[in-house]
C-alpha cells in the first residue's frame, strides 16, 4: 500500500483560527513529579478514547451467516470478503484502543470467531484478553505478507470452507526473477562497483543506493536502520584492528535525517573509517522530495542550502575529498586514498539523481560489436540498460545497449578494456525535456 496511487480530489481548505501558546508547564515540562500526574491523565484519555471508538464509523458491522465471524481490518478485510463471501465481519477502522464492547456484541451473534490479521496477532490478544473464545494465527501465518491464497489456504485447514471451493488456477506461467536494481546510469553505481574492488566492509544505509547489496554488485555488508550506517562502521573500527577497509555508505537525504550525529561521534573519537556521503540532490528513494541540501524548498523556491563540505569540516574531519561519481578513474583514486588515511576521512559524490525531479539524459551510447570481445566487464555495474545481444551467436554473446534506457552517464564506456562503447550517431540523440548530463552542475 505504502507504494500505491490515485487520483485525488482536493477540497476547499478550511480556514482555523491562530491559537495562542499558554504556560502550562505541569503539562508540557515531564519532570518525574508531573510525570507521574500526567500518566493518571494518560489513562483517562484512553478511556475516553475507548469510549469513542465504540460508535465511530470506521468501525462497522456486516452481518451475513451466524456461522462465521471475522474480525479484520485492513487489506486484510479485502482478503476476507474475497475468500470468505458468506461471513459476517467486523472492519475495524481503529485498532488502538480495540472497540471491546463492539467485539463482544459481535461475539455473541455468531457460532465460530475468527481474527484474521497480518504479521502478530495483536487482535486476536486483544479479543482473548475479553474473554471470548477465537482463532487466529493457528490457521493464518505471522510471517510473511497475507494474500487472498494464504486466507483461503488458513479458512480451508480450519474447515471455515470445503477444500474443493479453491479454483483451478492451473500451473503459473514460469517466469523470470527480476530483482530491483540500480537506475541506468545511477550516480551510486560507481563507488560501490569501486569499494567491492577494494575489498572494503560496507556498513550501507537506508536509500536506494541499499539495492547495491544484491547482484551484480554485492559491495554492501550490513543496513540496520536509516542513519545507522556511520554508528555500525565506528563499532566495527571499535571493536579490533581489520585487515580490509571499513566505509560507511550514506545518501544526503539520509545523512541529515539521523547521519551527522554519528559523523560528530567519529570525528569526535578520530575513528578510522571512510565515510562516503552520496549525494544525489534529493530523496530518490520515496518519490524525489528536496531536503536540506537541495536548495529547493518543499513549494519549489530557493532556500538556504547545507554545504556538505563546509559540514564535514565544521566537525573537525580533516581528510574530506569531493568527486564526481561518472569519473570513474577520480572515484577509485579517491576512495583509494580515503582508505589508506588512518583516521577518518570522507569521500562526498556529487550528482544528480537522473530520475529526479526533472529526468536527466545525455548522448546515448552503443556498442562497436566488431571490438567487443564479451568480457563481461561492464555487466559488473548491473545497469538495466545493458544486456546481452545474440548478434555473436550462442557461442560469442556480446553485450548490447538499449538506446531507451541509456542515460549517457558514459561509465561503461570509461571501464570497457576494448573500447567498444562510444557515443551513438546523432539519429540516436535523445529526444526533449531531457536536460543533457554536461548541463547538470552541482
Amino acid at each position: 500500500m505504502s507504494h500505491s496511487r490515485s487520483r485525488v480530489v482536493v477540497g476547499a481548505v478550511e480556514e482555523t483560527p491562530k491559537s495562542r501558546f499558554e504556560r502550562h508547564p505541569e503539562k508540557y515540562v515531564m519532570l518525574p513529579g508531573n510525570a507521574r500526574k500526567r500518566h493518571a491523565e494518560h489513562l483517562l484519555r484512553l478511556g475516553l478514547l475507548g469510549e469513542w471508538v465504540e460508535g465511530h464509523p470506521v468501525n462497522r458491522v456486516e452481518p451475513r451467516s451466524r456461522s462465521l465471524g471475522v474480525v479484520t481490518g485492513g487489506a486484510s478485510y479485502n482478503y476476507v470478503r474475497e475468500v470468505l463471501p458468506e461471513a459476517s465481519v467486523l472492519k475495524l477502522g481503529v485498532m488502538f484502543p480495540i472497540p471491546e464492547q463492539m467485539i463482544t456484541d459481535f461475539a455473541a451473534t455468531v457460532d465460530r470467531l475468527i481474527v484474521v490479521e497480518e504479521l502478530e496477532p495483536y487482535l486476536e490478544d486483544g479479543v482473548r484478553r475479553l474473554g471470548l473464545a477465537v482463532e487466529g494465527k493457528k490457521w493464518f501465518p505471522r510471517a510473511g505478507e497475507l494474500s487472498p491464497s494464504a486466507v483461503r489456504a488458513g479458512s480451508e485447514a480450519a474447515g471455515m470452507i470445503p477444500a474443493s471451493s479453491r479454483p483451478d488456477m492451473g500451473s503459473a506461467p514460469a517466469s523470470t526473477p527480476r530483482p530491483p536494481v540500480l537506475c541506468p546510469g545511477c550516480p551510486h553505481t560507481t563507488p560501490f562497483l569501486v569499494l567491492r574492488e577494494l575489498d572494503a566492509i560496507v556498513a550501507g544505509d537506508i536509500g536506494c543506493y541499499t539495492l547495491a547489496a544484491g547482484e551484480p554488485l554485492k559491495a554492501m555488508d550490513t543496513c540496520l536502520a536509516m542513519g545507522s550506517s556511520i554508528g555500525v562502521a565506528v563499532g566495527m573500527a571499535k571493536a579490533g584492528p581489520s585487515s580490509r577497509p571499513i566505509v560507511a555508505t550514506i545518501g544526503d537525504s539520509t545523512l541529515l535525517h539521523g547521519g551527522i550525529p554519528a559523523l560528530i561521534d567519529a570525528a569526535y573519537n578520530d575513528s578510522d573509517i571512510t565515510v562516503v556521503i552520496l549525494d544525489n540532490g534529493t530523496t530518490a528513494m520515496t518519490g524525489g522530495q528536496p531536503n536540506a541540501a537541495s536548495g529547493t524548498g518543499i513549494h519549489g523556491g530557493p532556500t538556504a542550502k547545507v554545504d556538505f563540505l563546509a559540514l564535514c569540516r565544521s566537525i573537525g574531519v580533516k581528510s574530506v575529498v569531493v568527486v564526481d561519481p561518472y569519473d570513474l578513474g577520480g572515484t577509485h583514486r579517491a576512495l583509494l586514498g580515503a582508505v589508506r588515511k588512518r583516521g577518518l576521512s570522507v569521500v562526498i559524490t556529487t550528482r544528480p539523481c537522473r530520475e529526479m525531479p526533472i529526468k536527466l539524459r545525455g548522448r546515448v551510447y552503443e556498442v562497436d560489436p566488431g571490438a567487443c570481445n564479451g568480457c563481461q566487464l561492464c555487466m559488473d555495474l548491473g545497469c538495466p540498460g545493458l544486456s546481452w545481444d545474440l548478434l555473436g551467436g550462442d557461442d560469442h554473446r556480446l553485450v548490447g545497449i538499449d538506446p531507451d534506457r541509456c542515460s549517457g552517464c558514459t561509465v561503461c564506456a570509461q571501464l570497457c578494456p576494448q573500447q567498444a562503447i562510444h557515443p551513438a550517431g546523432a539519429g540516436n540523440a535523445v529526444p526533449g525535456n531531457t536536460v543533457p548530463l554536461a548541463e547538470v552542475k552541482r
